[in-house]
């Protein structure tokens, strides 16, 4: 499965996209992340780059759905999985656009204190999530030290981020990093990867009975 995480910098006006391959090893999720891509942008130019991104052919992936009256499996497409940022009037309306194009996105906001938020959407069009700054930290340190998260080694900026997280996942070097250069780098980057540790997620298969199959 493939995911997308974009998280934009306003004073710049630069949009950060990761995309990141997720596969199973012995029972436990492994993540790639193939590429780190920062352009200048508007809005626009960002929504056609994620509608374009979530219809490339390169990462949709085909399953196979059972069912459970017995019937053939039935062969199904999984579109990669869209993350944003939502940090900004922009952003929020880029996520609203997407939807309205019946593009499933999964939107984040930052909060203080201990405790992640969700509010549901429409159902098939993803949630909006509050999560602290320092659990996404949290999350891609911890895959680094079980050596469960790796980038690829053309990656911009991966062995910045890589180096950074490794040496320093106290509190208050997190605290640094939210006000580094990095931020928006790390946050594409952190949010994909803690809805996958964190969120059991499951899409529905319409099925030739009329019933639906949830897969996770």
């Amino acid at each position: 499965m493939f995911l997308l995480g974009v998280s934009s910098e306003k004073k710049s006006d630069t949009t950060f996209f990761a995309i990141i391959e997720k596969t199973q090893k012995k029972v436990k999720k492994q993540y790639h992340v193939l590429e780190l891509i920062s352009f200048s942008n508007g809005s626009m130019e960002a929504e056609e780059k994620i509608t374009a991104f979530y219809y490339n052919k390169e990462y949709i992936i085909t399953k196979k759905i059972f069912s459970q009256d017995k019937r053939p499996a039935k062969r199904v497409n999984a579109h990669p999985k869209i993350f944003i940022a939502s940090l900004a009037d922009r952003d929020r309306e880029l996520i609203k656009k997407l939807r309205s194009k019946k593009i499933p996105v999964e939107s984040f906001s930052l909060i203080n204190g201990d405790i992640w938020q969700k509010k549901k959407c429409d159902i098939g069009l993803g949630d909006n999530y509050r999560v602290p700054f320092n659990d996404l930290m949290d999350c891609v340190a911890d895959l680094l030290h079980q050596k469960r998260l790796e980038f690829n080694k053309k990656v911009i900026y991966g062995k910045k981020i890589y180096e950074t997280l490794e040496k320093n996942n106290s509190k208050n070097a997190q605290a640094n990093m939210f006000e580094s250069e990095y931020k928006n780098i790390i946050l594409a980057t952190a949010i994909p990867l803690w809805f996958r540790e964190n969120i059991r997620y499951s899409k529905r298969y319409a099925m030739s009975s009329g019933k639906r199959m949830s897969q996770v």
